[in-house]
């Protein structure tokens, strides 16, 4: 990875990592932590609560429904992080930030003006791929009240769901990785595990993944933060899990993953801005 993508900030990331244990045994039991996480709530979410509830309230309204399905995806980051942050720290006892390479490298300013990019992006593109006509048809779909809370509960929980795939993707591995081989190599191998972390999406989708993790890859090596990249991934997942709840990674097509494409390289542009412009002062 040439030195005009990599910041010298994100070599000072991943050299906190040399002096760390950092077995690849380590790496790959971190991860799996996150993972099993995610699995023991999602198992017990589907064959245990949704169960119950259709069995208990057999008229359950589709409203509840979302939130109930969005409080899983809630507690189910919460215990992924919380396994993840627990085996880090068992497993490579010191602990090298999981955010940026400096405190003063990540700021919730970038997350959210990151984040509403995105989202502009996002909603700009699935205007010019299938009309308005669907936002339009989903918005009448509950009254503004059922949306304040609706829009609330998903902020928390997709904000929660997205924040821990950047720490434990590209605030974790993508450093330790890169303090083991070459941050080109590090971030092939991210992206790899990030896109088998995302099964069943189909060709399209599985390649619209794997240009997201690549991206966002070259945003950290720019930045030596994940704010950017979080911002960027709460807002798309909130667009498509609020916006489109029918669609999944399966259904994308081809002139989906071009606007996605341009849309990330859009907001790429506009990180290497702001990270110029920070360095130029």
């Amino acid at each position: 990875m040439s030195a005009g993508v990599r910041d010298s900030s994100f070599s000072a990331w991943k050299s906190q990592w040399r002096p760390v244990p950092s077995h690849w045994w380590r790496i790959v039991l971190v991860v799996l932590a996150f993972l099993s996480g995610l699995v023991a709530i999602a198992v017990l979410g589907h064959f245990l609560v949704m169960p119950v509830l259709k069995s208990r309230f057999p008229d359950i309204s589709p409203h509840t429904k979302e939130l109930v399905q969005f409080g899983i995806v809630g507690v189910q980051f919460v215990v992924g992080l919380s396994a993840f942050l627990l085996a880090k720290r068992l497993l490579h006892k010191q602990e090298p930030s999981v955010l940026a390479s400096s405190p003063t490298n990540f700021r919730a300013m970038d997350v959210v003006i990151s984040g509403a990019l995105f989202l502009v992006l996002v909603l700009i593109s699935a205007v010019l791929v299938d009309g308005i006509q669907p936002i339009v048809d989903r918005l009448a779909d509950y009254p503004v009240s059922a949306w304040a809370s609706l829009l609330l509960i998903a902020l928390i929980a997709v904000g929660i769901q997205a924040s821990s795939e950047e720490v434990v993707f590209r605030g974790y591995l993508l450093p330790v990785l890169a303090s083991k081989m070459s941050v080109l190599a590090a971030v092939v191998v991210t992206t790899a595990v990030f896109t088998v972390g995302h099964p069943q999406s189909g060709i399209y989708g599985t390649i619209g993944v794997a240009l997201f993790s690549l991206l966002f890859s070259v945003s950290i090596l720019r930045a030596g933060s994940i704010s950017f990249a979080m911002g960027a991934h709460i807002t798309n997942n909130l667009a498509m899990m609020l916006v489109f709840p029918e669609m999944s990674n399966a259904d994308a097509r081809a002139i989906d993953v071009a606007y996605l494409a341009a849309s990330l390289l859009i907001w790429l542009a506009y990180v290497d801005y702001v990270v110029r412009k920070r360095r130029s002062r």
